[in-house]
């Protein structure tokens, strides 16, 4: 836009001013649009014009702002375009300032600059109400100006701000944030500010003005202490305090005597704020004149002040003024100031972090409490300790808080007042609030880091810490009502704990205080809780005094309350350390005692350092007791075990007898339920020690307390009552046994005979009871550890008879269990002494009776399986003494073990346990009842070695054999193996004896899907025992030991192995050939059938494993030995086929199921297959899928079976009826016919088995074009016909046939018809035939056909409605695989297809055509007489229809809708037509010209159907392919280009894209004299494909790139070479991804590239008159594009170009894309004229373009 030359220069330059004022007056019009995404975006193209422009913008924005009408009112003075106005105004500026644009370079700038601070100073005052929507704005303009041009802004500002007037608020807030913002430059001016705020605050009425005016006073303190800070750096060094101290006195008496009382809680803060930063600036009079009635003041405004911390505040920096003049002056409102301060912390004793202002006010207390204590330590000090002694917890709470912190912050300044401060906290030691606790253990640290803590009193505070561990635990609903700020027991533990370990160190000054005297902490009451942390503490003191080898490491235990003597402290150790894990106590308690050793016995020093590092070895290695290699067990029996040597490696009796003593005084400790372990270990120890004394009255009264002191309701401590009576029975049998009979007889005394006697003894049973438990097992105990066994025995029945049968007796359960386990312990007992050598006989008297009363407790429902596990162990114990048991008692307890053992361990085995723990045990339990069960049959078995009892055990086996459950199968085998061993082991053969083993093929065919079963552990021992019946068996049938051996060879092989580690049973394949081979030698004829017919029973196992182990061992048998089973082959079809209905396990089962039914069915193969034929049911069920399936194995009868169906699917009647329109799809109704429906399924099933690949292989033509033709009639077609009466009867007749196994025999017949009915509704005739060629393509081999029919059977379900049109393209891919897998065939092929192009069947002739529409698409060469057929065919299709024979109007439409259809492939067909090579050599084709003339005629002719796209792209992919001969081509170049060209903008997405991209293909042909044809047409498409490269349609976009990218290259291209030089434009062309591909920096690249500069730069006029004709489209986004177009070629124009463009037009077009119905555009619009008048105004280009526009968005299609 340069200034040309004319006569009238001066009328030329206004001319243009004129268009650039007219254009910044839009975009300010723009900035005031209520859409921000128009708004924006014009604002910041203002700040890009005002960088080169910013004389006229802020001209433009006052001449705009001039035509708003403020008016008078305040809804006109704040209306929304003079609001937007302003804010655009603050941006212009602030972004003038910060780019730093000079604004006074001339006259001009700055009479605007004056002009903006008048206006906006005015502005901001016209209105005298608050309106922040335009005075804020203006402020903000003002103090951006003030930063470069304060005398100026102040100025105006001062006018306004004049003593005497009423000044605006917003003038009073723009002073003060021109002080924040620049404090250097504003002292100046604050003398005279203040005298104004002096002169008239006085006058002031509002509380507004009252608060601007307060802020204003606390922003000028802040800038002269931060220029007074900064003196060094300022204007005026000689600036001083002094110069401000008169206006600021008499502000500060103004706010204190006066605006302090105002009631706006705003103004109130605000005045609080600035006394507070005003208070340095005070002069020292009038410090000393008011700092005491300030004080007060402020004192008293707690009270009207809701927010405490601007009074705090404005307190705390007072009185470090006053401070710094003179202390004294706080005297007389010292004892009022303390008293408000304090209450402060005792409003506020916990600080709130979520409440910044509550936090800072804790602070600022705090901090002015270290201002006093310089100078008023004694009277703060003296007010803390009274305080502290408040009944109320707030206040002592408040009082210990500031102790805390000013001993932290100023102790040196309270030196002399410590031993006031300690006495005070010595008071709070007992006080029972968990807040102070803490505080005060807090204090109490501190002391003792700091050595104040001193004897006596350094006591106190050692107990208080110990005291606060001891703290029981929070529980849960405690902790849930803990409120914020609350504290728990668990934290002050916590607390307390570290600093018991804080002092054990050597630094620490508190070892004096806590050695040794922290011991008696050990056993001092209440104190229980605390053993863990004082035991950490102890054995750091420990280690440390005896690695020092301190003095005072050696203890007098006689200054001690509590640890009285070494055997105290022994005691009370060695139980804590039983139980280790409770804060990790063991490792401490080892420890301590390995240091202390020498303290307790000068002999145990070596024997404590040897077993107590193999102890804390094992403990090291373990963290908690739930870890899996724990042994709790294992670790009492150590310390026990150290505990026992120790006491005999002092060998004293006095001290052993003191240690008894102890342990008996220390079984009242251990009184809680989470303290049983520890009273357990230590009854424990209790007996032991008893056993190393000597004195029978002194064992005596022991016992007797210990048993008394037993809680008979815990079973943990009954044991360990009876191991204690064990220990001391090893020694002392006799005393124990008599000691337990006296305690038996005092439990039994006689009851009450009154009323209220009977409810005194009904409560006292059940104690009774449980200490009978316990005396029983304390007999037991003594039996089993006493060492004089001859005694034992002498008096086994006496125990009986007086304690055991009597419990037995009893109906309680306990009682009878307890009785039981004693009984067991005395039968082991009797055992081991019967074992001795010259042992007498052993002959209980009691011993039926025994027995009698234990198999009832086995049969008892009530008895849990622990109990009868005790039950199971007493009977094992006891058979094995003498005498042997009856018949009787031996089947009463076989049936007892498995009829009420059995069921109970399994349902306890797979009930649900949520606790690990619980589940461990249930597992223990499981296995000890096995083992134990197992014991007692094998036992039972040797002692009466018959075959009876052999299958006396099998019968109550054989249904857990049967069961789901593997742990019942896993339980019952390992019993039936054990017994088998056992009788193979013992087996004896005398006169009389059977000659047969009589179960053995019965139990052999029940064992046999075992073998094979999913457990491993069930699989093997089913193996075994299999192995253990052929060899019982061959025994009885007289065979040699060595024979049986070698027969077995192999099924011993399978024992052996153990595949992945024992995890995963054997391969039933590895298991069945041996096994397989044993039963088929080893099997007599008699023995067969009734094997057979048990395993077919095994086919339906609920095991997998199992059901095909059998089917492979049923299979094995018939191959084998079939020919025995002539007679009854028809029998086990039906019941082999019964069973195949019924599984449902894995294929391989079924397979071997039909290998056996294939095997008896060969017997009358022609029966069978006509029978599957006639009578087979639609849809075929799985069992006869299958049947069709094992047939094909046959190949006679496959053949046969193949013949007679394509006969079927062939025949000349129709395989489908058509019906009238349905009008909910547009569709005819069509339904299936039965027979071939019937037909194509099983040739479904025929042809997915490998055997018909020769056939299909010979026949492939004739089967191909059967299926296929099939298929497209099938299409639509959703329904089956009804089936007849005749198909009803066949139908009921064969459900018959397997009415035993169904159970639906009785069934009506009409019932049948229903269910045949509902089958055929669900039937998919189009399916069938899918899977039917499927199949046929799979048994050919040809699986890249076969993923073809899947694909498109996917696609078919999704677009149902368009089954018709996409089913030619599985005919296009199907023809596509053979023509290059199979081109043998095409000849027969055409043959095949020939006929169905006459036909009148839609489908019959799609497939036709779309044959030889495949033979021209494909690539693969074919034969050309074939080829030129095929051309003829598809041109005759488009030119030739039948027509429909239907009187339907409906139909008809249909039909000539699918001839439509037709002529479309034809389309598709010829669009893929090649040239031969002879063809190629002569330049021509006989069909080149009618081909061209058939599209042409295409193109144009039909806008409502989809032919004119399809011939659009059929053209273009002949031009793409070079299909047609280039002379032909170029011949009708023009009338192809103009016959496309008007499809580029013509609102159809589809022949849009199709006309672009054939447009663009002619680029290729654009040779010699027809290129600038070409060139000539592409002048007038070129703005319209630059546009269409950011269409919103992704595929208009992306042919828009390519033919873009190939028209480039056509221009590039220089002579005699085939393309040029792009560079990046290809890479953005190439770029497909909106994410990727930039269209600004494309259209930028594209500007800048030589191509474009050298070729069409001279076209830019026209170019951009181009562009701006799109601001007329109506598709938004070619507008938003269009803009962003013309920006680029703007930005990129020479200069001499650019004076040829119509500025005006693309001024005026711009500003009218502000006002864009369309957001998009008006952003895009608003984005980019800035740049675009910089451009035409002529500026200096300081930024390339697209840099310039970096702050805009990028340009993006806009989504439909």
């Amino acid at each position: 836009m340069a200034a040309t030359t004319f006569d009238s220069v001066g009328n030329h330059v206004m001319s243009e001013e004129k268009i650039m004022r007219d254009t910044i007056n839009a975009i300010h019009k723009a900035s005031t649009n209520g859409d921000e995404r128009t708004r924006d975006p014009a604002v910041q193209s203002l700040k890009v014009i005002a960088i080169d422009q910013s004389l006229l913008v802020l001209q433009t924005w006052l001449d705009q702002f001039a035509r708003t009408n403020g008016g008078s009112s305040p809804s006109e003075y704040a209306a929304a375009e003079r609001v937007y106005l302003l804010q655009s105004l603050e941006q212009i500026v602030g972004h003038l300032v910060a780019q730093k644009v000079a604004l006074d370079e001339d006259l001009a700038h700055r009479a605007c600059v004056g002009r903006i601070i008048a206006l906006t100073t005015e502005e901001m005052t016209r209105q005298s109400e608050v309106i922040p929507d335009v005075q804020k704005p203006c402020s903000n303009v003002l103090v951006k100006l003030g930063e470069h041009y304060m005398e100026r802004v102040m100025d105006a500002l001062l006018i306004k701000f004049q003593p005497g007037a009423n000044i605006h608020f917003y003038v009073i807030l723009s002073m003060s944030a021109l002080a924040q913002a620049n404090s250097m430059d504003i002292v100046p001016f604050l003398k005279a500010i203040l005298g104004t705020v002096v002169a008239n605050s006085k006058t002031v009425k509002k509380e507004n003005i009252k608060y601007a005016y307060a802020i204003l006073m606390a922003r000028s303190s802040e800038a002269i202490l931060d220029y007074l800070a900064n003196i060094n750096n300022a204007p005026d060094p000689s600036v001083t305090k002094e110069h401000f101290e008169k206006e600021i006195d008499l502000i500060h008496e103004l706010f204190f005597n006066v605006w302090l009382n105002t009631r706006d809680l705003k103004v109130k803060h605000s005045v609080l704020e600035a006394l507070a930063h005003s208070a340095k600036l005070l002069s020292s009079d009038r410090i000393a004149k008011v700092a005491a009635s300030s004080l007060s003041t402020l004192i008293s405004a707690y009270k009207r002040t809701p927010e405490h911390y601007y009074v705090t505040l404005s307190i705390t920096q007072l009185v470090d003024a006053s401070v710094k003049v003179d202390g004294a002056l706080l005297e007389p409102v010292m004892e009022s100031l303390l008293t408000a301060l304090f209450n402060q912390i005792f409003s506020q004793s916990a600080a709130d972090y979520g409440k910044p202002l509550t936090m800072k006010n804790h602070h600022e207390v705090l901090r002015c409490y270290d201002i006093l204590v310089r100078t008023h330590n004694s009277k703060l000090v003296a007010g803390l300790v009274v305080r502290s002694g408040s009944v109320d917890e707030n206040v002592r709470l408040a009082a210990l808080t500031v102790f805390k912190h000013i001993l932290t912050s100023s102790l040196l300044e309270l030196e002399d007042k410590i031993g006031d401060i300690f006495q005070a906290l010595h008071g709070k030691l007992n006080d029972q609030s968990n807040k102070i606790r803490k505080i005060m253990a807090q204090l109490t640290a501190q002391l003792g880091r700091l050595g104040y803590l001193k004897e006596p009193e350094g006591k106190d505070f050692l107990e208080f810490v110990v005291r606060i561990c001891a703290l029981p635990p929070d529980d849960p609903e405690t902790k849930a009502a803990l409120h914020k700020g609350d504290v728990s027991c668990d934290e002050l533990r916590e607390i307390c704990g570290n600093i018991l370990q804080l002092w054990s160190t050597k630094e620490s000054a508190m070892d004096v205080v806590l050695w040794p005297h922290l011991l008696d902490y050990l056993l001092a009451p209440d104190f229980s809780s605390a053993v863990p942390s004082v035991m950490k503490s102890l054995s750091q003191l420990a280690k440390i005094k005896s690695e020092d080898d301190s003095p005072d490491f050696v203890v007098d235990f006689t200054n001690f309350k509590y640890i009285t003597g070494p055997y105290v402290l022994v005691a009370r150790l060695f139980v804590l350390a039983a139980v280790p894990f409770p804060s990790r106590r063991g490792v401490h308690i080892l420890e301590f005692l390995q240091k202390f050793a020498p303290n307790i016995n000068r002999h145990i020093p070596s024997l404590w350092k040897q077993r107590i590092s193999l102890l804390q070895h094992y403990l090291e290695k373990h963290v908690s007791s739930t870890s899996s290699t724990w042994d709790q067990n294992q670790w009492e029996e150590w310390l026990l075990t150290l505990l026992d040597d120790t006491i005999g490696e002092i060998g004293l009796e006095e001290w052993t007898s003191a240690l008894a003593l102890s342990i008996n005084q220390q079984l009242a400790l251990y009184k809680h339920d989470d303290e049983v372990k520890e009273r357990c270990f230590l009854m424990k120890s209790f007996g032991l020690v008893l056993k190393r004394t000597s004195g029978k009255q002194l064992i005596l009264e022991h016992l007797s307390t210990l048993f008394l002191s037993t809680n008979q309701a815990q079973h943990e401590q009954q044991m360990a009552c009876a191991r204690a009576f064990g220990s001391c029975a090893s020694r002392h049998l006799p005393l124990v046994l008599d000691k337990l009979e006296s305690l038996l007889k005092s439990g039994s005394q006689k009851r009450s005979g009154s009323f209220f006697g009977f409810l005194r003894d009904s409560k006292t049973e059940e104690c009774q009871i449980r200490a009978r438990c316990t005396i029983l097992l304390c007999v037991g105990q003594s039996a089993v550890m006493s060492s004089n066994l001859p005694e034992l025995a002498k008096k086994v029945d006496e125990i009986t008879q007086k304690f055991i049968m009597p419990a037995l007796k009893s109906a309680n359960v306990v009682l009878r269990v307890s009785a039981l386990s004693a009984m067991a312990d005395i039968a082991r007992a009797l055992q081991k002494y019967r074992n001795e050598k010259d042992a007498p006989e052993l002959l209980p008297a009691h011993h039926g009776d025994l027995l009698h009363e234990a198999i009832e407790c086995l049969n008892d429902s009530t008895w849990s399986i622990s109990d009868k596990l005790e039950a199971l162990s007493t009977i094992f114990e006891l058979i094995q003494i003498p005498p042997f048991i009856s018949q009787m008692i031996r089947c009463s307890l076989l049936k007892a073990c498995f009829t009420a053992v059995f069921p109970g361990l399994v349902q306890q085995y797979y009930s649900k346990e949520e606790n690990y723990s619980d589940v461990i045990r249930r597992e223990v339990l499981f296995k000890q009842v096995v083992d134990k069960l197992l014991s007692v049959v094998q036992e039972l078995l040797r002692q009466e070695l018959e075959q009876s009892t052999l299958d006396e055990i099998f019968t109550l086996l054989e249904p857990w054999l049967q069961k789901d459950s593997s742990l019942a199968k896993e339980m019952a085998i390992i019993v039936l193996e054990k017994s088998l061993r056992t009788f193979l082991e013992l087996v004896q053969f005398k006169v009389g004896s059977p000659s047969s083993f009589a179960p053995g093929p019965y139990i052999v065919g029940s064992i046999v899907p075992r073998c094979f079963d999913a457990s491993l552990g069930v699989q093997r021992v089913s193996l075994e025992c299999i192995q253990l019946l052929i060899k019982i068996l061959a025994t009885f049938d007289g065979h040699a030991k060595e024979n049986i051996e070698s027969m077995l060879t192999k099924l011993k092989a399978l024992c052996v192995l153990s595949p992945m580690a024992e995890r995963e049973p054997l391969n039933g394949e590895v298991v069945s050939r041996p096994l397989s081979q044993v039963l088929c030698e080893r099997i007599q004829h008699s023995h067969l059938l009734p094997l057979i017919h048990s395993l077919v029973e095994s086919l339906t196992d609920d095991s997998p494993n199992s059901a095909l182990g059998t089917s492979i061992i049923l299979g094995r048998l018939i191959e084998s030995r079939g020919n025995e089973l002539y007679e009854q082959a028809p029998d086990l079809v039906q019941e082999i086929q019964s069973k195949l209905k019924l599984h449902e396990g894995c294929a391989e089962t079924r397979i071997r199921m039909l290998t056996s039914i294939r095997l008896l069915a060969a017997l009358n193969s022609r029966c069978v297959v006509e029978r599957l034929l006639i009578n087979g049911p639609l849809p075929i069920d799985d069992s006869l899928d299958s049947i069709w399936k094992v047939l094909s194995h046959d190949s006679s009868l496959a053949q046969s079976a193949l013949k007679q169906l394509l006969q079927q699917i062939n025949s000349k009647v129709d395989i489908y009826s058509e019906q009238k329109i349905d009008h909910l799809s547009s569709r005819p109704v069509r339904c299936a016919h039965h027979l071939p429906l019937a037909s194509i399924s099983a040739l479904n099933s025929l042809f997915q088995m490998k055997e018909m690949e020769l056939l299909c292989e010979s026949e492939f033509p004739v089967i191909f074009v059967s299926l296929i033709s099939t298929l497209s009639c099938y299409v639509g077609v959703q329904s089956v016909e009804k089936p007849n009466a005749s198909s009803s009867t066949t139908s009921s007749l064969r459900s018959s046939t397997h009415s035993k196994s169904m159970k639906t025999s009785s069934s009506p017949s009409g019932l049948l018809v229903s269910q045949e009915q509902a089958k055929l509704e669900r039937i998919d005739p189009f399916e069938k035939a899918k899977s039917a060629l499927q199949a046929f393509l799979e048994c050919k081999g040809h699986e890249s056909a076969v993923m073809i029919v899947q694909n498109f059977y996917q696609r078919y379900h999704t677009n149902f409605n368009q089954g018709g049109d996409i089913f030619s393209d599985l005919v296009f891919d199907l023809v596509q695989n053979i023509i290059q897998d199979y081109p043998q065939h095409l000849p027969k092929l055409m043959l095949e297809f020939q006929p169905l192009l006459t036909l009148p069947s839609v489908g019959r002739r799609t497939v036709a055509v779309a044959f030889s529409c495949q033979l021209l698409k494909t690539d693969t060469v074919v034969d050309w007489t074939l080829y030129d057929a095929a051309v003829e065919n598809l041109l005759a299709g488009l030119k030739s229809s039948l027509e429909p024979n239907h009187e339907d109007e409906a139909m008809r439409q249909h039909y000539f809708d699918s001839q439509v259809r037709i002529k479309i492939l034809c389309l598709q067909g010829i669009s893929h037509f090649r040239l031969s090579k002879r063809e190629e050599v002569e330049s021509g084709s006989k069909f080149g010209p009618l081909l061209l003339t058939s599209f042409m005629d295409v193109i144009g002719d039909d806008f409502k159907s989809d032919l004119n796209q399809h011939a659009l792209n059929g053209l273009s992919k002949l031009l793409e392919a070079n299909a047609l001969s280039v002379e032909e081509v170029q011949t009708v170049l023009s009338e192809l280009a103009n016959k496309v060209r008007p499809f580029f903008d013509c609102g159809n997405h589809a022949d849009s894209t199709a006309a672009i991209r054939c447009f663009c293909l002619l680029a290729s042909y654009a040779a010699d004299e027809y290129k600038d044809i070409y060139l000539d047409q592409v002048q007038s498409v070129l703005v319209s494909l630059l546009l269409h490269v950011n269409d919103d349609v992704e595929q208009i976009q992306i042919v828009s790139k390519e033919g873009l990218l190939a028209i480039l290259e056509v221009f590039a291209a220089p002579e005699g070479t085939s393309e040029g030089h792009l560079g990046s434009l290809e890479t953005h062309l190439k770029s497909y991804s909106a994410a990727t591909f930039n269209y600004v920096r494309f259209l930028s690249d594209l500007a800048q590239h030589e191509l474009f500069q050298s070729h069409w730069m001279n076209l830019f006029p026209a170019y951009i008159e181009s562009t701006t004709r799109y601001f007329q489209s109506s598709n938004p986004n070619l507008r938003a594009s269009a803009v962003c177009l013309l920006a680029t070629l703007l930005g990129h124009c020479q200069p001499l170009i650019l004076v040829e463009i119509k500025s005006d037009s693309i001024c005026q077009g711009l500003a009218k894309m502000l006002l864009d119905k369309s957001p998009h555009v008006r952003t895009m619009a608003a984005t980019h004229i800035g740049n675009v008048v910089v451009t035409l105004k002529g500026g200096p280009k300081r930024l390339p373009f697209e840099v310039r526009t970096a702050d805009t968005s990028q340009i993006q299609p806009i989504p439909e």
